[in-house]
Order: C-alpha cells, then structure tokens, then sequence
C-alpha cells in the first residue's frame, strides 16, 4: 500500500459533506480530528501494526461515516481476526450514501467493499448451540460472555476464529463447553443437562401439595367401636392391577381346561364307536372303524393341547395373584375347584 492511497484517502475526507454517526453534518474541527486517526490508522495498517491500525480507523469511523473510511477500517477489523465485525462494517459501507468529498474515490470504495465482503464471507466460521435434556426456551445462552437469544438456539451463529466459552444456565444447573474453530468451519457446542434440578423439584411440589390437602381435610377421630381395619392402609394400585390380571389369567385357562374336557370325551366317544359292532379287531379296522379312530385321535390331540395351555395360564394366574399381595379367604376358596378341574380334566385325557 503506497503513499498514493493514503493520499487517495485523506483527500477523500478532507472535502465535501460527509456526515458524522448520527447523521449530523460534521464541522471542519471533527472532520480534521477524523482525518488525523484515518492517516495514523492507514500508516499502521502498511506498518502491519493491524491492532492500532483497526483502533484508529474505527474510531475515526465512528465520527466520519465515509465509505473509504468504513471500507478501511473493515480491512484492519479482517487483520485482527474480527471477521463477523469486518463483514458487517463492508455491508454498512456498500448501503452508505455519497453526500460529498471525491465522489469518484467514495463509489470505488463501496464497490471494493462489496467485492472484499463476498471473499469475506465463506471465510467466517460459525457455530450452532444444541441443547439436550432441557427446553432450549427454558435455557440461558453466553457466548463469550455475550447473551445468546433463545430463538437462535439450533441455528447457526457466525461467529470469530478462535477458542470460545458457551455457557448454558437451566434452573440451578449450570453447562459450559469450549469449542474451537478456523476459518471456514462450521461446528456444534453440545449442552447437556441432566435435569436433576427439577426432577428433585417434582417430588417437592407433589409433597406441598398432599400436605396442603392433608391440612384441609377434617381430622377423623377413631370410636372405640370402630373396626381396627378401617385404619389399615389400602392396597396399593399396582398390587390391585396384578391380583385383577392374576384373576383373568386362571379364568381364561379354567375356560381352556373345560374345552380340553369336551374334546377328551369326544375322543373317548369315537374310539368307544370304532370298537363296536365288529368294525375293529385284533387284525385291524374297516373303512368305518378307521374313520372313528382318526376322528378320535384329532379330538385327543385337541384335547392334551388344551389342557397344556389351560394348566400353564392356571399356574401363571395364580402366581400373579400371590405375587399381588394379600388374598383373601374367599378368593382362595374360589380357585380350589379350579384345581379340581383341571385335575380331574387330566385323569380323563390321561387314555390316550
């Protein structure tokens, strides 16, 4: 960079009506002070001195809004690595308005700041912040100490080259990763709760609330005629759901062993048939007798599955009704001709 630009550049601040950052017109005595920062600004960007140089130049931004001096200063903000801050400097620069000066050297610098910021653009990084195991509405977001709004959670930030801290706050608990990009890339920072925090609140608030209905409800006083049972605590749901599946279970298999029975006497019914009237003996069976044997031996095929499947839903439901809890007399007297059926049922299908 020669003497020839920084001459180009002064020149181009020194004349006409460029405006300060809130749009006033500038006085002679700031836009002098302006002129100063930009030429020390530029003579430390040809020096490589890009951290005063990007310094200098934004200051002098700040009071001049000229677009050779944004296009300038978003050089240096690109030296020192604040490449989202550049990028948006050249947007500002391309949307400024010429209202003075060289206007041949203002427009060259908008156009160069279009150029410098599509270059610039697939160059800056970004990163998107993923939560897991909380509400990304319910959750605070820092970058680097920045406030990150909870609607950009899952999509991607641009964001510096560089090592950065996010930090997520759910309730009391607190996540922080570390995440490094380069230029170019484009990386995920993964916070994970645990939810601990508030599956510890839940319990607190169900024990507020049974205490808050305890303390409402009158308090009952025990007669001395009372029956000592009506203080015993009832069963609890899930022993009551498998004593009620126990119950089930033994009916369907009392049902199975009753079919098995029907098809036991069936069986026994047709082999009876086959032995009468001569249509089988010692050597053999006729036409009608074979067909009554084979009609009994399907029927007692029939009937041992039954009673296999009858006998294990038997034993099953019984288990889960023990396994339930406590039963009463009653029920179990209920379950002994059960039993006695399925007893007797095997005694009969025991022929064939």
């Amino acid at each position: 960079m020669g003497r020839f630009h920084v001459l180009g550049l002064v020149l181009a601040l020194a004349v006409g009506g460029a405006r300060s950052a809130n749009a006033q017109p500038v006085d002679d005595a700031t836009r002098a002070a302006a002129r100063n920062l930009a030429t020390e600004g530029v003579q430390a960007y040809q020096a490589n001195n890009f951290s005063v140089a990007s310094e200098k130049l934004g200051r002098a931004y700040r009071a001049l809004h000229a677009p050779s001096l944004g296009l300038w200063s978003a050089r240096a903000l690109v030296k020192v690595g604040r490449l989202v801050e550049a990028g948006e400097r050249y947007r500002e620069v391309t949307r400024l308005e010429i209202s003075g000066g060289d206007e041949a050297v203002q427009k060259q610098a908008k156009v160069d700041a279009q150029l410098e910021l599509d270059a610039l653009t697939p160059r800056i990084p970004s990163v998107v912040v993923q939560v897991e195991g909380a509400d990304p509405s319910d959750v605070s977001v820092a970058i680097d100490g920045v406030s990150l709004n909870s609607a950009l959670i899952g999509a991607p930030r641009p964001i510096d080259p560089g090592s950065h801290q996010v930090i997520g706050t759910s309730g009391a608990e607190k996540v922080q990763v570390t995440v490094l990009v380069a230029e170019s890339e484009h990386k995920s920072a993964l916070l994970q709760f645990s939810e601990q925090a508030r599956a510890a609140a839940a319990p607190v608030t169900a024990r507020s609330a049974a205490a808050a209905d305890t303390a409402a409800a009158p308090v009952a006083v025990n007669s001395p005629s009372a029956p000592a049972a009506s203080a015993a605590p009832p069963a609890s749901h899930s022993a009551h759901s498998l004593r009620t599946v126990g119950v089930i279970t033994i009916g369907a298999g009392i049902a199975a062993l009753a079919v098995g029975s029907v098809f036991g006497l069936s069986a026994k019914g047709s082999n009876d048939k086959s032995n009468a009237d001569g249509h089988c003996d010692a050597t053999g069976c006729d036409g009608t007798g074979l067909a009554d044997r084979n009609d009994a031996l399907r029927a007692a095929r029939m009937s041992t599955g039954l009673f296999i499947a009858g006998g294990a839903l038997v034993a099953g439901g019984v288990t889960l009704y023990l396994v339930g809890g406590p039963h009463s007399e009653s029920t179990s007297l209920a379950i002994m001709p059960f039993a006695s059926v399925n007893a007797a049922s095997l005694r009969i299908s025991g022929g064939f």
